[in-house]
């Protein structure tokens, strides 16, 4: 499982896990070895601040294997030009695809208050 979650949240997990409910666990020294910097409780988290914020919420997300697709467009395009000057050659590729959602199931939506 995967999880995209603004700092603020990623702060707010590791605070909860320092309260009493937790006292004694392996829980607060997982997520101080690895927390911040990729894993908690199996699950591959990422922070970054530009998860959504509407002055109210951060909306970030927790998904599955497979709840997320790449739609493309075309075949990758590439292109080979000889550059004398550079004494090789010049090769650009470009690729057309987006990101979708494919099943809703196996994705939710996290949401905490600012």
């Amino acid at each position: 499982m995967w999880a995209v979650l603004h700092p603020s949240q990623v702060e707010d997990i590791l605070q909860d896990l320092a309260g009493a409910d937790f006292a004694g666990s392996e829980a607060m020294n997982e997520a101080m070895r690895d927390g911040m910097v990729g894993r908690l409780f199996g699950m591959n988290i990422l922070q970054s601040a530009s998860v959504t914020d509407d002055s109210t919420d951060y909306t970030g997300c927790v998904w599955a294997e497979n709840a997320f697709g790449i739609a493309m467009f075309k075949n990758l395009d590439v292109e080979i030009a000889r550059n004398a000057a550079g004494v090789g050659n010049d090769i650009v590729a470009s690729l057309h695809a987006k990101a979708a959602l494919v099943d809703a199931t196996r994705a939710c939506k996290v949401i905490s208050q600012v």
